[in-house]
């Protein structure tokens, strides 16, 4: 039995009956590209924490709450003072 080599072309039908080819790994400078966003994607969260962090941990704490809020609002509390019970 032979192994797959790097020019072997591997074709899959697909539902429409057209082949699709799978040839192999995508383009090193495709691979290069999304490597260099990444790096730099994480760069900018780190670098802008002091603002992400609190709007992050803001929407966890509503998702949170918020099946409290919806009961207490169930029993004819207003929503405010609902939110406000929830944080107490």
């Amino acid at each position: 039995m032979s192994s797959p080599t790097s020019s072997d072309a591997v074709t899959i039908a697909a539902p429409g009956g057209e082949a699709a080819d799978l040839s192999g790994p995508p383009d090193p400078m495709l691979m290069l590209q999304a490597g260099q966003f990444s790096l730099l994607l994480a760069a900018a969260l780190y670098v802008a924490r002091p603002i992400v962090l609190p709007m992050v941990l803001a929407i966890l704490l509503k998702l949170l709450m918020q099946p409290g809020v919806r009961r207490l609002e169930r029993w004819h509390v207003p929503r405010g003072a609902a939110a406000a019970l929830m944080i107490a």
